[in-house]
């Protein structure tokens, strides 16, 4: 996602400046004076551009979504695919993780979140388990692959080690769930 030869002011620059500062800091914590610094804006220009903190943070978490593609979730076995495929963007890049949950605690919607419905109704059917029963799955998937990012970032040589054992995890999640029918 990184364009460092950005020009200043470039709206890719200003997505990596807040994508940069609100990972961190989150939405409360970022202050706009930092990111329109590190964009090469002035404040004034950057409030312009988007109105309020809370609309850049918006539109910064949908800029960051828009660089991604962990697959899709369909069926139990896009689960393994699409855990790895997360835990590998976190292991290149953590930021955009991090900024997803502090949205999440923020109460905002994530980028895909209202397809949320239609892809557990399409888990639950290939797999034979409420919706509601789906939606646990897919978060306990989520939450094994992101969880070694956010506690501690793998080394580079650990990281097969880490795709493995997701895999291995998002297997038994999968097998319980359907057990559990």
């Amino acid at each position: 996602m990184s364009t460092p030869s950005s020009p200043p002011g470039s709206r890719e620059l200003i997505f990596e400046s807040a994508l940069e500062v609100f990972s961190a800091q989150g939405l409360a914590g970022a202050r706009v004076d930092e990111i329109a610094e590190k964009a090469g804006l002035n404040k004034a220009n950057l409030y312009r551009l988007f109105g309020s903190k809370s609309a850049l943070f918006e539109s910064c978490v949908e800029w960051a979504a828009s660089h991604l593609n962990f697959g899709t979730i369909e069926t139990a076995s896009d689960l393994e695919n699409y855990a790895v495929n997360l835990l590998r963007t976190g292991v290149e890049d953590d930021r955009t993780l991090r900024l997803f949950l502090w949205a999440s605690l923020e109460g905002f919607t994530l980028p895909g979140g209202n397809d949320w419905e239609s892809k557990t109704a399409k888990l639950a059917a290939d797999m034979g388990i409420t919706p509601t029963h789906a939606a646990v799955v897919i978060y306990q998937v989520i939450t094994n692959a992101i969880s070694p990012i956010v506690f501690s970032l793998p080394q580079p040589r650990a990281v097969n080690q880490l795709e493995n054992a997701v895999r291995a995890a998002v297997r038994g999640i999968v097998d319980s769930a359907v057990a559990d029918r």
